[in-house]
């Protein structure tokens, strides 16, 4: 019987392409005639992340971005045969369907998921790792806390007031007649768009540091970086002048640039003594203003229509057009020339050295202009833009207001300040205000201060108060002591001041500064100063330090020095991101980077880095060291508890708050003279060690009276409360699978003690009756002896391992807690240890103990009579949380594992007897060298002593490894890691 095919029937059949390393039958070459093939291509990228997204809605759009581009790169390496696996959608689709299951899941580890089965091969996965790093997945980063590149931050001194400023009184102002004229285009050209790739480099794809991004366009030697400006939505502009160049970014994620040659508007100034210098200004969404201060030229690009417009006020009469005639092709290389400023709302053109400015109206051509002619008496050097309608003015005859009235009038005021109130200012950006501070205020920049805030003016037309954070009259030793030729330094009066300051509405100031102007103490350790540019000093005075952030250099300007010098002090300028938050460096030499400076979105990207890994922590926090200098000793009083701050508000240097820091007499942390440590959760400020030595023994002695007055009151009060049980359950979530863990490795234990046994086959001894044939055939094994022999391997274990774990609660613990957690991964460490030795006393037998400033032994837990509820487990922890915070400085690590190995020692009826410290690795704060510590190690043979770190202050657990006897030191960066540590201690008797 047959059945007849219905005359619509399709058979729809999906095979892999053929070759490597799909296996099975050439489809084609077998069925190949009965089908009509086409073959399916991946699908387009704006189609993939379509897709990706219905698979993963909550997704972040970043992640789907980078692993988009990821895998068009892993194909086309498939298809030039550099990979043999050619990735597909499927592997791309099982990522992000994982990562909308499980969102907490490390993003590093899910991605590693799909290509671990490459692993075996390394040169594929360091080319799988580097097309990860290069989108902004650090896949292949081992120890990410270790590549966290941060400045240090320098405490300065609180602001001092400097004096009021206002208007003058009894003194008519100025009034001025502006005159409104339209913007027209001079002339029009029109340009040719050269595209090409440019790569947008992820800087956190290796290691996390203020940078974020990087770009290089590709110019030539001689030419020279101008300028450079965000104009919003990703795109980004760059200004050469060597030849005179736009360079523009459309979007800042795709790698593509545009090329846009300026040559034919300076035609007429190429040759001779033309050094242009660009500043770029916000034009529209699609266009930029450019100005050329040598020749007054100002140009707006528009990149929608691809045209250059050359801009011109329309004020002109038949006299003015002849005399353009004749100084059009005119240039000043001097002080005194025209200026443009950036504003987000109005560019200003101003006559530096003359009388006039013009406030431009952006839009479409023609635009307006509004020109405002100052009395000839006024010369002006500068110009701030307070406001929409409000500008402050720097003169020859002092700092005039110029306001736009409602009405439609204009005023110019002189202005009255007190005599430490600089003259001239920078720049000028009003900050947000909040709720400590309702009244308006205004930031300056001044070169003699970190930074100068104004309260209440110039918005506010009464008195403003001036508050300065004045710069240390000495800054000792300087990155780089060479200084600028003469001939350099006649030329910084060129330089623009919105190039080399930015301010931020939060307040914190930024400003480009040289090698030879930074201190000495702002350079990275084992950091060559010719590898760095400059620097960014970023000055918060919400908090009232300094940083000071490195520039690195990455080709040093061989040509055109003074050219540079008139563009810049360092050989980069910098820029405000569009975001308000972001900040652009743009060498001369054409190397772009974005950074992020504000501390709140910097810890915020940094918990991020750590989440790609599974590593983040919600309590990261910044340290501050304050020099001898810092230390203000007549704040210094009896030492007190402090007042308790309700609000939680952070306390720094002072005397009268609780869990304040960097402060006197006070219990808190970084401080001196305090009863006791005390961590609010806030940045800790350190006060310099020297100042622990001016405390007068009667002040130390009162304080040691209060911290033991205390600790015994806290002792007295430790009952497990409903609080104390669920913060206890939290504790136990976190180290269940590690318990888990760690109890099989004890399941599995087996007897190690060595017992007296019968041995045969000797040559000297008991002779053996069952050998006495072969005694005669002249064998000379034939006696047996009685020596210790270790049992058989698998033999039931019948007597317990002896156990003592030492842990460190001296004082670096609660104090540094805040920087690894290393006083909680210990507090979780012994949690973990007795929740997994309950009722295992007949495999191990243990107690746990303490050392501290206070002395070498604290006990915690005995050998007999072990926690066996949840209160006494966690009373144990508390105790230990409490001896670290109220312990007097000092250390006993040396004598703790000395005197825990001598008794140890003793123990008899034992299988095997183990010594495990448990301390951070700021022994050699101490005095402590390596091989002390191995010494005391390896001192009694029947007792094996380990030493378990966990914490560190950059690389000294792992120098502290590497320096002791292989196997007897290891390095915890998280508690996850100590069952597996703990199970090669046990294994590692095997081979004694």
């Amino acid at each position: 019987m047959f059945l007849a095919i219905h005359p619509e029937f399709r058979l729809i059949m999906l095979a892999n392409r053929p070759g490597f390393p799909f296996l099975g039958n050439d489809l084609f070459a077998v069925l190949g005639d009965l089908f009509s093939i086409h073959v399916v291509d991946n699908p387009s990228r704006t189609s993939e992340l379509a897709m990706l997204k219905q698979y993963g809605p909550n997704v972040k759009d970043e992640h789907l971005q980078q692993l988009v581009s990821a895998f068009d790169e892993l194909r086309e390496m498939a298809d030039n045969a550099l990979l043999s696996y050619p990735y597909s959608t499927r592997e791309l689709v099982n990522i992000v369907k994982h990562l909308q299951m499980y969102p907490d899941d490390p993003l590093t580890a899910v991605v590693r998921n799909v290509f671990d089965f490459d692993s075996y091969t390394k040169e594929t996965t360091q080319s799988i790792e580097a097309v990860f790093q290069k989108y902004g997945i650090p896949l292949g980063i081992k120890n990410p806390e270790e590549n966290v590149f941060l400045s240090r931050r320098f405490p300065i001194e609180e602001p001092r007031k400097l004096g009021e400023w206002k208007i003058k009184e009894n003194i008519k102002p100025f009034l001025i007649e502006p005159k409104i004229v339209p913007l027209i285009s001079e002339k029009e050209f029109d340009y040719k768009k050269y595209a090409f790739n440019l790569e947008m480099h992820h800087s956190r794809a290796s290691m996390f540091s203020e940078q974020k991004f990087f770009w290089q366009l590709p110019i030539s030697d001689v030419n020279i970086c101008s300028d450079i400006l965000d104009i919003g939505n990703g795109k980004l502009c760059v200004a050469t002048v060597n030849p005179p160049t736009l360079y523009y970014i459309p979007d800042q994620r795709k790698a593509s640039c545009v090329e846009i040659d300026l040559s034919q508007q300076f035609s007429k100034f190429l040759r001779g003594e033309f050094r242009p210098r660009f500043t770029l200004s916000n034009w529209n969404s699609n266009g930029v203003l450019m100005h050329e201060e040598t020749t007054n030229t100002l140009l707006m690009v528009d990149f929608e229509k691809l045209k250059i417009y050359k801009l011109r006020n329309d004020e002109s009469t038949v006299f003015g057009s002849i005399v353009d005639k004749f100084t059009q092709g005119s240039i000043s290389n001097t002080s005194n020339h025209w200026r443009l400023l950036n504003h987000s709302e109005r560019p200003i053109l101003y006559n530096k050295g003359g009388n006039e400015l013009q406030i431009l109206f952006p839009g479409d051509l023609p635009a307006g202009a509004e020109i405002i002619l100052l009395p000839n008496e006024f010369s002006i050097s500068n110009i701030l833009s307070a406001s929409k309608d409000k500008i402050l003015i720097a003169a020859n005859k002092g700092t005039l207001l110029l306001t736009f009235e409602s009405d439609g009038r204009v005023f110019l005021r002189p202005l009255t300040e007190d005599s430490d109130i600089p003259l001239h200012f920078e720049t000028i950006n009003k900050i947000q205000a909040d709720s400590d501070n309702p009244n308006p205020s205004f930031m300056l920049s001044h070169e003699d201060f970190y930074a100068i805030k104004s309260e209440n003016f110039p918005e506010l037309m009464s008195s403003g108060e001036v508050f300065a954070w004045k710069r240390p009259s000495e800054e000792g030793k300087y990155v780089q002591e060479e200084i600028p030729y003469r001939s350099l330094k006649e030329k910084f009066p060129l330089n623009h001041p919105q190039k080399e300051v930015v301010i931020f509405d939060n307040g914190v100031l930024v400003r480009a500064i040289p090698k030879w102007k930074t201190p000495g103490k702002a350079l990275p350790k084992n950091i060559s100063p010719t590898a760095i540019s400059g620097f960014l000093e970023v000055v918060d005075p919400r908090r009232n330090n300094v940083q000071y952030i490195p520039v690195p250099s990455t080709r040093p300007s061989m040509y055109h020095s003074a050219w540079v010098a008139s563009i810049s002090k360092t050989p980069f300028t910098i820029s405000k991101g569009s975001d308000g938050k972001s900040l652009y460096t743009c060498e001369t030499n054409g190397a772009i980077r974005k950074w992020e400076i504000d501390e709140i979105e910097l810890m915020s990207s940094l918990q991020a880095w750590h989440k790609l890994f599974g590593t983040e922590d919600s309590n990261e926090r910044i340290e501050f060291e304050k020099d001898e200098t810092q230390i203000d000793m007549s704040k210094l009083t009896e030492p007190t508890l402090g007042k308790y701050d309700h609000k939680n508000n952070p306390h720094v240097g002072g005397n009268m708050w609780q869990g304040g820091t960097g402060g006197y007499n006070t219990a808190g942390l970084g401080g001196v003279g305090g009863p006791f440590r005390l961590d609010a959760g806030h940045d800790v400020h350190q006060i310099h060690e020297g100042a622990k030595n001016q405390v007068p023994e009667d002040y130390k002695r009162k304080a040691r009276e209060i911290n033991r007055r205390e600790y015994q009151k806290r002792l007295r009060d430790i009952d497990m409360s409903e609080h104390d049980a669920e913060t206890y359950e939290t504790f136990k979530e976190k180290i269940k699978k590690q318990v888990t863990h760690m109890k099989s490795i004890i399941d599995s234990l087996e007897a190690r003690e060595q017992e007296r046994q019968w041995v045969k086959h000797q040559t000297s001894g008991d002779l053996d009756d069952a050998k006495l044939i072969e005694g005669l055939t002249g064998e000379k094994g034939i006696y047996r002896r009685r020596m210790e022999q270790p049992p058989e391997p698998g033999a039931i274990q019948t007597k317990p391992k002896r156990l003592r774990l030492v842990f460190d609660v001296s004082g670096s613990m609660y104090r540094f807690n805040g920087h690894d957690k290393r006083l909680q991964k210990s507090m979780e460490a012994a949690l973990m240890v007795m929740e997994a030795l309950e009722g295992k006393q007949d495999k191990i037998k243990y107690d746990i103990v303490g050392h501290s400033g206070d002395g070498p032994e604290m006990v915690f837990t005995t050998p007999d009579a072990p926690p066996t509820n949840e209160k006494q487990k966690y009373d144990v922890a508390k105790k230990m949380f409490l001896q670290s915070q109220f312990c007097y400085s000092g250390d006993f690590t040396l004598e703790a594992l000395q005197l825990a190995i001598s008794k140890v020692s003793k123990e008899t009826d034992v299988d095997e007897r183990f010594v495990i410290v448990l301390s951070d690795a700021n022994l050699d704060r101490y005095g402590i060298k390596p091989h002390h510590l191995a010494k005391r190690l390896e001192a009694d043979p029947k007792v094996h002593a380990f030493v378990i770190l966990v914490g560190s202050l950059g690389a000294q657990a792992d120098k502290l490894v590497k320096a002791l006897p292989a196997g007897k030191a290891f390095y915890a960066s998280d508690t996850a890691q100590l069952p597996h540590i703990i199970q090669n201690i046990f294994a590692s008797t095997l081979i004694k």
